[in-house]
């Protein structure tokens, strides 16, 4: 979807696909053709990634490394768990205008605790923005909303800088960041012109339900 020089997709779907990563619900953000928030890709194929007790092992293929909330300590279930792969899926999945709308709870086991799960993404010629609005079942929960970017990051208070150029914001949050390797994967290097990925946190205590507002913004200069 664009707006003026920004960019976005999502993805719906479920965690059986073909050369599946586990990522329901996960989008990419891009302005003036270039990567802000991103999908990390796979990097050289090796033995493990076509193993049944391996692949979820490698950090790309987990939702843990993918624009999606961590909910009370739980990753997305992949196509090997129990009640993974084509259960773990998206409920719903639509576009109305320039706005997706993506409901995926069920990507997420059932000690996670969480009935719904539900996405929006808008933009703008401003940027982009994001709404999670959760419930859950039980009165006392933790979310941790992943960001995967390439670019440097800073934290500015309730800021989060990228790059110098963008600001990634959100409310009422202690926000943290760190970063992994690729461990001179040549693959992934030259995707990303990096030798590292990092990986921006925001963490929320939540209560039954919770709505929870990120907006991608390009820093005048």
């Amino acid at each position: 979807i664009h707006c003026g020089k920004w960019f976005y997709a999502a993805k719906g779907g479920h965690n059986k696909e073909w050369h599946n990563h586990n990522d329901v619900g996960s989008f990419i953000a891009y302005y003036d053709n270039r990567p802000v928030l991103i999908d990390p890709s796979c990097g050289v194929y090796t033995r493990q990634t076509f193993m049944v007790t391996e692949r979820y092992k490698i950090w790309t293929m987990q939702s843990l490394w993918h624009n999606l909330p961590v909910v009370n300590g739980c990753a997305q279930l992949s196509e090997y768990d129990e009640h993974g792969g084509l259960e773990a899926r998206a409920d719903s999945f639509t576009l109305n205008g320039k706005t997706t709308d993506v409901s995926f709870a069920k990507a997420y086991p059932q000690n996670a605790g969480v009935d719904k799960i539900s996405r929006s993404i808008g933009i703008s010629d401003c940027g982009i923005t994001v709404c999670d609005d959760f419930a859950f079942a039980n009165s006392e929960n933790t979310v941790c909303e992943h960001f995967i970017t390439a670019l440097d990051v800073k934290i500015d208070g309730a800021d989060v800088i990228l790059g110098g150029k963008f600001r990634l914001t959100a409310e009422n949050c202690d926000i943290s960041v760190d970063s992994v390797d690729f461990c001179g994967d040549q693959k992934l290097t030259k995707y990303w012109q990096t030798d590292h990925l990092n990986r921006i946190k925001f963490n929320f205590d939540c209560k039954e339900n919770k709505n929870i507002e990120f907006k991608l913004v390009r820093i005048e200069e």
